[in-house]
């Protein structure tokens, strides 16, 4: 599947600069990308598994930080760029600790900047894959064991992650 057809989320309850975002982003040929205002309406619907989520960092009753927080409890895999208004380095730490993988801060330079990272973000996962791919053809031949058997084996062990 295409970086570009994968499943992308907005969750800012700036509706005017979702709005953009989502614009930006489909002005650039990402085609499967949805906007939540509220992060609870957002978390009750995570089930969809997104490949990315734009996430902003300030909201009412939240922060972006809590709802993070929460997305790699119920599943580390996917991938959270903070989008914020917020300049503090503080925040950005935070959000990286947590497991985001990058803070971009609202200005001009947000909407490059955002594709960028989610450039960088793709670029990232191949390489990932490239190592888990050669690291089970590895083992295999060290260990003589059919493909599938290592298949069957790795599949085991990352389903319960």
């Amino acid at each position: 599947m295409s970086n570009k057809a994968q499943s992308i989320v907005i969750v800012d309850d700036d509706r005017h600069f979702a709005s953009l975002v989502e614009y930006e982003l489909e002005m650039n040929g990402f085609t499967n990308v949805k906007t939540y205002n509220d992060p609870q309406d957002f978390l009750n619907g995570l089930a969809d598994e997104p490949y990315l989520v734009i996430l902003d960092f300030q909201f009412d009753d939240t922060t972006g930080l809590d709802v993070l927080r929460e997305i790699k409890t119920l599943n580390p895999e996917i991938h959270v760029i903070m989008l914020s208004g917020q300049e503090y380095i503080s925040n950005a730490v935070s959000t990286l600790k947590y497991g985001a993988f990058d803070y971009v801060e609202k200005n001009q330079d947000s909407f490059g900047r955002l594709l960028s990272m989610i450039d960088r973000l793709t670029i990232v996962d191949k390489e990932i894959e490239a190592v888990n791919t050669k690291g089970k053809k590895t083992l295999r031949h060290r260990l003589g064991l059919p493909a599938s058997f290592v298949v069957a084996v790795t599949s085991l062990f990352s389903s319960g992650s």
